[in-house]
């Protein structure tokens, strides 16, 4: 039996796994068309259509592209080449948007994206049986599969779903390493990482840490050094051609040097803006009563609230010698000057200086609070990543039903978080190398979105399978304790 290219009997699959396979994918697929029948229904994101797929989070930037590539032979946005996203999603739409339209394209994009929705819900399982009884790892499989925020993702064109895949797999395939080092496992984590890392580019540090766990490992077990570079020749393969190829084409598209996605080196007042955001601990994405993005929006925009704008929403430690408050308002209102201006010179030399204005701010605020920037933010950033006040539900209306609806949101969530607090815990009774790596794995990627203020909380997903293993790892750690007090 074949899920998602893993050939499951080759692993000595058995009766009772292949049933638990077919509950897991059944229990998977009844979630993802009920969930998705319900947005076309009664969702308030539904805005664009093409048939039964509508775009969501971002889908845009990832899959016109892809079209305009195959289309046209150039990776494009309608605006021009870009290298703003790199082509994860290539293998998994680019085929099928060439064979059959996009129409029909994106509807069997969507069905691949249940397929890597139910390879995730098969991992967690062999994951979880590692430390807990058949029933037991069956249970979290199935109730993570209840958990239809990651699920929706799938039907939006959106990364999370195969992003997901790719980490719990890379973890599954690494914990299998950790057993019996081969090459060829080494191999198969090395292309999960890839395909993460071409969804997700943060995941570029994961991948160095990952490598350098590998590295550690095959020098501890001993092995020659011809086994040694076999392994890193392996690892190190897939990333390195596909990471070649796209800075290959970046700098014949653009003529510059771009690795990855050239974000972190965007200009702008509004780069300089979320740069200023991410420095100082400003939330700039939730769109909330406390996001400065809606501190500082003007007045013709629809979230614009009078009195939040005509507030002071920031932080005492916020400010320095370079600016305050009465800094700020100024601040926004030359924005505000820019958003309007129909000349397109001064337009953009207000753009200019407003940028210049906003890095000389975040610089000001590194200099004279350097405790904060490392300390206090961090902190900020670690709770409003996890910490969520909105459930992220599609659905709005007051009915019993969906407010039910949306407190089921909140409670899979919160439980998923329960679940990983609970496996950080469970090191402190019971200690062994697959345990550590499935929890360090989940730490690494929260810390590093935290460390480089990436705090929306939908990039928190691709490590909740991470999570629900937290479970697994407290009931077995619990169990352990048990038994060692009974014989004692």
């Amino acid at each position: 039996m074949t899920v998602l290219g893993m050939d499951l009997d080759r692993f000595n699959v058995s009766i009772k796994d292949r049933k638990a396979i077919l509950v897991i994918a059944l229990v998977n697929t009844l979630v993802f068309f009920t969930i998705w029948v319900m947005e076309l229904q009664f969702g308030f994101r539904p805005t664009e259509r093409v048939g039964w797929f509508f775009y969501g989070n971002d889908a845009h930037s990832y899959l016109d592209p892809i079209e305009s590539l195959i289309s046209n032979g150039t990776y494009a946005m309608p605006s021009g080449p870009t290298a703003f996203r790199m082509p994860g999603f290539l293998p998994f739409y680019g085929p099928f948007y060439a064979l059959f339209g996009k129409t029909i394209g994106l509807h069997i994009f969507s069905i691949i994206n249940l397929f890597f929705t139910i390879g995730t819900g098969v991992l967690i399982y062999k994951l979880a049986k590692r430390h807990v009884w058949f029933i037991g790892a069956l249970l979290l499989a199935v109730g993570f599969a209840l958990f239809p925020r990651l699920t929706s993702y799938g039907y939006l064109g959106a990364s999370e779903t195969i992003a997901a895949f790719s980490l719990t797999a890379a973890v599954y395939y690494i914990v299998k390493w950790f057993d019996q080092p081969k090459s060829i496992t080494a191999f198969k984590v090395s292309i999960f990482l890839t395909m993460l890392l071409m969804l997700k580019p943060i995941a570029i540090l994961l991948f160095i840490i990952l490598g350098i766990i590998v590295l550690i490992r095959s020098v501890t077990t001993k092995a020659g050094l011809k086994s040694l570079m076999v392994v890193c020749f392996y690892f190190f393969i897939v990333p390195s051609v596909c990471i070649s190829a796209w800075t290959a084409r970046n700098y014949i598209a653009f003529d510059k040097f771009i690795p990855l996605t050239p974000t972190l080196s965007s200009k702008g007042a509004d780069q300089a803006f979320r740069s200023f955001c991410r420095r100082t601990g400003l939330q700039f994405q939730s769109w909330q009563g406390s996001d400065a993005r809606v501190w500082f929006l003007h007045e013709r925009h629809k979230m614009y609230d009078a009195d939040y704008a005509n507030s002071n929403p920031f932080p005492d430690y916020l400010f320095t010698s370079k600016f305050n408050y009465d800094t700020l308002v100024d601040l926004r209102n030359d924005w505000h000057h820019q958003m309007i201006e129909k000349n397109e010179f001064e337009s953009k030399r207000l753009d200019a200086q407003i940028e210049s204005r906003f890095w000389n701010y975040s610089k000001s605020f590194i200099d004279e609070h350097p405790f904060h920037f490392l300390v206090t933010i961090r902190l900020v950033f670690l709770k409003d990543f996890i910490l969520i006040r909105d459930s992220f539900s599609p659905f709005k209306q007051n009915t019993l039903f969906f407010k039910a609806l949306r407190a089921h949101y909140f409670l899979t969530y919160y439980a998923i978080v329960l679940a990983f607090i609970l496996g950080l815990g469970s090191l402190y009774f019971k200690r062994n190398r697959s345990a550590y790596f499935i929890v360090f794995t989940a730490v690494i990627f929260v810390l590093l979105h935290v460390a480089m203020g990436r705090i929306e909380n939908r990039y928190l997903m691709p490590a909740t399978p991470l999570f629900v293993l937290g479970l697994a790892l407290f009931i077995d750690s619990i169990s352990n304790r048990f038994q060692l007090k009974t014989k004692g």
